[in-house]
């Protein structure tokens, strides 16, 4: 798998991840809520595998919220802990 750079942002340069999670029967959502003043991304993952356990977060920032998200299902599914 590609090394992701340190300084990331957007969702491009982790499409890959993305893909990998969806490839699992998993469903990985991004809302962008206009009607919110704060914590405007809501970003969750669910799927089958994941039981009654979805991987939910509402944020201010889409690069935390997809880090967060990533980050726990490189945790929780795929044993990748973090250095």
């Amino acid at each position: 798998m590609e090394t992701i750079p340190v300084d990331w942002k957007g969702v491009d340069s982790v499409l890959l991840l993305i893909e990998k999670i969806r490839s699992e029967d998993a469903i990985f959502v991004f809302k962008f809520d206009g009607e919110r003043e704060r914590n405007i991304y809501s970003l969750v993952v669910f799927g089958q595998h994941m039981g009654d356990l979805p991987i939910a977060t509402d944020t201010y920032s889409l690069e935390t919220g997809r880090t967060y998200v990533i980050g726990r299902s490189a945790e929780d599914y795929w044993g990748i802990r973090p250095d």
